[in-house]
């Protein structure tokens, strides 16, 4: 029978409680609170700018310069991609946050929040639709994207 025997530094065993504690909490602020409340923000300001966009393109249309207005279109086109990318990011990324912000206040407490089983089925489930989210980008890309494709088609199809 083989296993892995896990030993800690003397000074982080005699303080494990804190060094985890530490640990999760700046990872839970720095790695997905923070950054997905700034992705939140941008998102949140990128959409009134393409409203925004959109009603100038309107403006553009009703005087007949329609060159100006196809480059805008495109434009928010490539905007309404990165919101597309960004909004998937964030659904998958804000249930990771909870669940670790659940397993942290459990451990530290010892508070039982959520029944053990159910922490496993979920953590397993955010997990698979993180994995699912990597093919739905690159969905999103080729749906979205001319340039991707032509790119994409000229990388592995160079004789079409």
């Amino acid at each position: 029978m083989s296993a892995c025997h896990v030993e800690l530094v003397s000074f982080i065993e005699y303080y494990s409680q804190i060094y985890f504690n530490i640990y999760y909490w700046f990872r839970v602020v720095f790695i997905h609170l923070i950054p997905c409340s700034a992705l939140v923000v941008l998102t949140a300001l990128l959409v009134n700018a393409m409203r925004r966009a959109q009603d100038r393109r309107q403006l553009l249309l009703k005087q007949n310069r329609r060159s100006e207005s196809r480059r805008l279109a495109e434009s928010n086109w490539t905007t309404l991609m990165l919101v597309a990318v960004v909004g998937v990011f964030l659904v998958v990324e804000l249930p990771l946050a909870v669940l670790l912000i659940l397993m942290i206040v459990k451990n530290t407490f010892e508070i039982k929040i959520v029944e053990e089983a159910s922490l496993e089925v979920a953590t397993l489930f955010v997990n698979m639709v993180i994995v699912l989210s990597y093919p739905f980008n690159f969905v999103i890309y080729c749906a979205m994207s001319r340039q991707f494709r032509s790119t994409f088609q000229s990388m592995f199809c160079p004789g079409q």
